[in-house]
């Protein structure tokens, strides 16, 4: 199973809908459930029901997955993860989307802003339980800013 937090968004939907049509199974989490629910109903309707997808409340839809994909605005990044961080199986692995763009504090979206952890992945495997975050062996490659 495959939880998109923010999956009612634009980048959360389009992955939701292609990972569904290659025939995984998706929840589609948000801060509303019925929202989810929804969105769950329209993609399932897109992929001319080849696909197995659900919607959640982004805590339950965090609990009923072994892989979590973060598709949120930079601005909301950090409050996110704490508030999910109890709902992480263990093991599970996080994929965050979230470029650090200036434009989540008012500034260009054609400038990126620094992150005190580096990126917004390393700030993403401090916030989350350490079996979610990523392997020791993955992170040589994480940019180094």
């Amino acid at each position: 199973m495959i939880a998109i937090v923010g999956g009612t968004g634009p980048e959360g939907m389009g992955l939701a809908l292609r990972w569904a049509r290659a025939g995984e199974s998706v929840v589609i989490g948000s801060r509303d459930a019925q929202r989810a629910r929804d969105v769950a109903g329209d993609l399932t309707q897109k992929a001319a029901g080849k696909a197995h997808v659900m919607g959640a409340e982004n805590s339950e839809a965090v609990a009923m997955a072994a892989v979590v994909v973060l598709t949120v605005p930079f601005a909301g990044h950090a409050a996110i993860l704490k508030s999910l961080r109890p709902a992480f199986k263990a093991g599970s692995v996080l994929i965050d989307t979230t470029v650090p763009l200036a434009a989540a504090i008012g500034g260009l979206p054609t400038r990126t802003l620094g992150v005190w952890q580096g990126s917004a992945a390393q700030q993403a495997a401090e916030l989350v339980p350490r079996a979610s975050a990523l392997p020791q062996h993955f992170r040589m490659f994480l940019p180094d800013f």
